[in-house]
């Protein structure tokens, strides 16, 4: 969360705003000293500076703007090519809720977020959020004099699957994109790590395991200084041929 100073800003008080992702989806939650009189919103709004080489508004490519219509908060994905507001295009409503009398929320997906028509993919971004009354004074921004930097939590290794070829052996396969894997076994903690290329299929086997024995494989990967969340298979070595 990204906390501002008290009584900095009169009569909307900014003291607080959290930025949350869950698959692809970001919720952005301000929170005001006291209770938010929409009679006096002239407009909150969420920056996102995506870094997709366009000038922007003070380094915002878009904003999540609200306004007040008949007495409701409405939003708005505005792309903003520069700080004239003649070149802003508004492209779809977002929406927003109030969780309480002195908070606003709103949620966008990455798939909001256009340039030129085509989709941009979000892997990070800087953001701020500020709100302004109508009239004169008012306004309010967080952080202050910078932005905030958000890197998009990286999805989990998929269409795992294990081979298990006997008692002591069994083969790993998941699909990669071009980064490091790091694959872990327990029990015996053992740990490799294989190079993935983009769209293709990875395989590891494990050798020297023990019959009868549960095993869990656990995969991530990095890129661009994160790790991803991880991904699980579990499976069962057969019992050892007893023999004849």
């Amino acid at each position: 969360p990204l906390i501002d100073a008290r009584r900095d800003a009169r009569p909307f008080d900014l003291v607080g705003t959290t930025l949350e992702s869950d698959c692809g989806t970001f919720t952005v939650t301000s929170r005001m000293a006291k209770d938010i009189d929409l009679s006096r919103l002239s407009f909150w709004s969420v920056d996102l500076d995506i870094e997709a080489r366009l000038p922007g508004c003070e380094g915002a490519e878009y904003m999540m703007l609200t306004f007040v219509e008949q007495r409701r908060p409405v939003g708005y994905v505005v792309e903003t090519p520069s700080c004239d507001a003649n070149t802003w295009v508004m492209w779809e409503k977002v929406p927003i809720e109030r969780p309480d009398r002195r908070s606003l929320r709103v949620s966008f997906s990455s798939a909001s977020l256009k340039s030129q028509g085509a989709y941009t993919p979000i892997f990070g971004f800087r953001w701020r959020s500020s709100i302004d009354a109508t009239g004169t004074g008012g306004f309010d921004v967080v952080p202050d004099a910078t932005w905030a930097r958000f890197k998009t939590p990286l999805s989990a290794p998929e269409r795992l699957e294990i081979f298990v070829s006997d008692s002591t052996s069994a083969t790993l396969v998941w699909l990669t994109t071009r980064a490091p894997y790091t694959v872990t076994l327990s029990p015996g903690d053992t740990t490799v790590t294989i190079m993935g290329k983009r769209y293709r299929t990875a395989r590891h086997t494990f050798t020297g395991l023990t019959p009868d024995t549960t095993y869990i494989a656990t995969i991530v990967y990095e890129s661009r200084g994160r790790t991803s969340q991880p991904s699980t298979i579990r499976f069962t070595t057969p019992a050892a041929e007893v023999p004849a």
